[in-house]
């Protein structure tokens, strides 16, 4: 039932964000700029909605999560693809530049955004991984600010 990021507030009971303030230390509010950052906050809480536990995840021993896995395809790769291939693209990956941290809180890479591990755990993890597979799907534009992000 969680279709939009205004169906995960719905279902959580919380009002959905439009723009993010922050205060500075003289107690002046400036909006943030970076797309990014509301992203983050937005697939925060559609992953919350999505699990359907307020407690998820726990983080405890025994609990398997799963979150969204994206590949980055070069155009010759994407030219070589056939069509039924290349309608089912996400044109983006889940890399930052060596030593830089993704949002799935620890995300590492080569020279270029190749490959992505989450080894430690995530507020963006959901419980299954159909249900990672959809929040990938459903909210890719989402995933594109958030992991990207611009201005």
């Amino acid at each position: 039932n969680i279709k939009t990021y205004e169906d995960a507030c719905e279902a959580i009971g919380v009002k959905p964000i439009v723009r993010l303030l922050v205060e500075n230390e003289d107690g002046h509010k400036e909006e943030v700029a970076d797309i990014a950052h509301l992203a983050y906050i937005k697939l925060c809480t559609i992953a919350r909605a999505l699990n359907n536990d307020p407690d998820f995840p726990r983080f405890t021993k025994d609990e398997y999560r799963y979150t969204p896995w994206f590949y980055l395809y070069n155009q010759k790769e994407i030219d070589e693809m056939d069509e039924e291939d290349r309608n089912q693209l996400v044109l983006w990956g889940g890399l930052a530049s060596p030593g830089a941290g993704c949002g799935l809180a620890f995300a590492s890479s080569s020279p270029a955004w190749s490959a992505s591990s989450a080894s430690v755990g995530s507020r963006l993890a959901v419980k299954s991984s159909e249900i990672a597979i959809y929040f990938g799907e459903q909210f890719k534009e989402l995933w594109k600010d958030f992991l990207i992000g611009k201005k």
